[in-house]
């Protein structure tokens, strides 16, 4: 097909835009709390060329195409940009047939049927073989200030491309996540299409909403004496009157869920079993929700199942049950599957997608309001509370470079790089484990098993988070308690957990200290001498190259043993068997470097287990034997006729 066919003969001079982007290069769509890492990100709008940007976003970077200053919509400044996602799927979500899937060939001929000029297009990391999912990007003519503006044209946009489009790409702070493909599916930075052309009907659609919102309200005051459900105007505490927030269709309307829609406070009270005390912590709270609130009561349905709530369901389809045969969580369920992935949602969820609230701290402080709950503080919480937040702050502006960790400690900031959303994982899990009547050393103590925190940021890999932690134990910015150092009640408390939920693994008990900028630059100093890596990290590694006392404090449920002859407690060292295999592998070391001058990890012939026993020992192989690893530059190359392709890491002498 000849792109020249789609050219806009009125050709911008300019291509600068104003937008939210960053650089950083994703290696992989974001998932779960990488989520909240990518909107910290894309918070401040920024001038870039639509080129430099579409080369961005096939090398893994994200971006809002508006300029919104924010994570939400409210923070709309301007936007040159419209952005719409082709899924290719039909209304259960399922890939369409190859045949009838709309091709970028037949996007753009739909272009030109339109008076639409694409600028760009590129796949999204969502798109699978058999269904390919691409984004289009459309350059305007003139730079848009009014959102209503924007939205209508993006809308307008969206039903051309119907029924192939994402219908949630109107909202102007959404996400446009990159991908790593490389390449564009389509590029003519010349395609600019005519904010003109797009904002027609506009004012005829106005004059139309707004007789619609007359009638609106003649019905209403019509209705109002026989609703039992009080007004806007009555509630006092209803927080928001846009109904429309939750953008969720709600089919059989009933009381309880209108008042849910209108975050109506006041009638909601009146309708549920209220609790109306002071609880000890957010933990308990959570737990309240988890397993003590009735959500369907809540929901007003008596029945079980019942219509779902979202979508228009005449089936009931719906259920409300609790897991792990009724001794788990309160959860939600469409059997129709309506919002996919198997539509199961948790309490929280459900009240956070009918009333609107994006953020589940939003969400707790309605549920508290409804139920008539607070928390219980004291100087000490409210202290744990700022110290928790400090430290988040901290961590939101090294994500900038500019925080006081990343310019004092920058060797501890790159190693600590990929662990930080596990960090902010468990700040939140600290928070909601605030006891005031209990303390211990003046900071906050919880409990998580390693599991829970990998579910929690999504990764599969359960050793790699279980690194982590202990690289942030090692650092001093997390603290792993010795059970002896944990109160009964807390052990009891987290094997009743354990119990109830069917789990096996040990439960580990962690604190939060105040940062120790001294600690963190000694631990970074003996990290780059010892030759540490992540993937090395164990109670072993730290033994031979910290001493007992590190390995103990980072590794305090392996720190001891029972002597099996004498019956005795004694420190635990090395075994013999790791012993031999180092010395194995240090004679192979010394070998190549006595042959060649240096030594080639890469091409020692090494097994298994020797692999693994050189993460834990290099770094004493290196500093007992007076060796250095680096990275061979051209150099080293020159001087050890080194062929290899790339860079590698070598081991040469000091």
């Amino acid at each position: 097909m000849d792109n020249t066919t789609y050219i806009n003969p009125s050709t911008p001079q300019n291509t600068i835009v104003r937008c939210n982007t960053h650089e950083h290069r994703w290696s992989h769509k974001p998932k779960g709390y990488e989520v909240s890492i990518v909107q910290e990100e894309l918070t401040r709008p920024c001038d870039i060329d639509v080129r430099e940007l579409a080369d961005m976003l096939v090398h893994g970077c994200n971006c809002r195409v508006c300029a919104v200053t924010g994570k939400k919509d409210e923070g709309f400044e301007s936007s040159q940009m419209i952005g719409i996602d082709i899924d290719n799927t039909d209304k259960n979500h399922d890939p369409l047939p190859e045949n009838e899937a709309l091709t970028i060939d037949k996007a753009l001929q739909i272009c030109s049927d339109n008076g639409l000029f694409l600028t760009f297009a590129y796949e999204t990391a969502s798109s699978r073989p058999g269904n390919l999912r691409f984004r289009m990007v459309f350059l305007l003519d003139e730079i848009v200030t009014d959102k209503d503006q924007w939205k209508y044209m993006t809308t307008k946009v969206i039903d051309i491309f119907s029924p192939y489009s994402d219908v949630s790409c109107k909202n102007p702070a959404r996400l446009f996540f990159g991908s790593n493909t490389g390449a564009l599916l389509y590029e003519n930075f010349n395609g600019v299409s005519s904010v003109q052309e797009l904002m027609t009907g506009y004012a005829e659609m106005l004059e139309m909403a707004m007789n619609v919102a007359t009638g609106r309200r003649r019905t209403n005051q019509k209705r109002k004496k026989a609703m039992p459900l009080p007004t806007d105007s009555q509630a006092s505490e209803n927080e928001s009157q846009d109904n429309s927030s939750s953008g969720l269709k709600i089919p059989n309307v009933n009381e309880m869920l209108v008042a849910l829609k209108s975050r109506n406070i006041r009638y909601l009270r009146e309708h549920v079993t209220t609790v109306d005390a002071e609880l000890a912590s957010q933990e308990e709270f959570v737990h309240f929700i988890n397993y003590d609130l009735d959500l369907a009561e809540l929901l007003g349905v008596e029945t079980n199942p019942f219509s779902c709530v979202f979508h228009d369901d005449h089936n009931a389809s719906a259920s409300v049950f609790r897991t792990g045969n009724n001794r788990g969580v309160t959860v939600y369920k469409c059997h129709a599957d309506c919002l996919g992935n198997g539509s199961v949602l948790s309490v929280t969820e459900v009240v956070s997608k009918l009333t609107g609230l994006k953020l589940f701290r939003e969400t707790y402080i309605f549920i508290k309001k409804i139920y008539g709950i607070t928390i219980k503080t004291t100087d000490w919480s409210v202290q744990q509370k700022d110290n928790i937040q400090l430290i988040r702050n901290e961590i939101q502006r090294d994500k900038y470079g500019n925080s006081q960790f990343s310019i004092d400690c920058p060797d501890a900031a790159k190693v600590l790089k990929h662990a930080m959303c596990i960090y902010m994982v468990m700040l939140w899990i600290a928070e909601q484990a605030i006891y005031p009547e209990k303390e211990l050393n003046g900071n906050v103590i919880f409990y998580a098993s390693v599991r829970q925190i990998a579910e929690m940021v999504r990764k599969k890999n359960i050793s790699v988070v279980q690194r982590y932690i202990k690289a942030l134990a090692y650092f001093g910015l997390l603290r792993i308690l010795d059970d002896s150092e944990v109160p009964k009640s807390f052990l009891n408390a987290a094997v009743s957990t354990r119990i109830r939920k069917g789990r096996n693994q040990r439960v580990a008990f962690y604190e939060i200290p105040v940062w120790d900028f001294d600690t963190i630059r000694q631990r970074s100093i003996s990290w780059k001498e010892n030759h540490y890596r992540i993937g090395g990290m164990s109670y072993e590694m730290l033994v031979r190259g910290d001493g007992y006392d590190v390995a103990a404090e980072v590794f305090p449920q392996f720190k001891n043993k029972t002597n099996e002859h004498t019956g005795e407690i004694v420190q635990r060292k090395p075994t013999a068997r790791s012993n031999r295999i180092t010395e194995r592998l240090t004679d192979k070391i010394i070998g190549q470097i006595q042959q060649k001058g240096y030594c080639l990890l890469a091409e020692m012939h090494t097994t298994w287990g020797e692999k693994e026993q050189l993460l834990k020992s290099l770094g004493e192989i290196l500093t007992s034997n007076n060796l250095t690893r680096v990275r061979c530059n051209k150099q080293l190359k020159e001087r050890y006729d080194i062929e290899s392709k790339g860079y590698p890491m070598i081991i040469i002498p000091k």
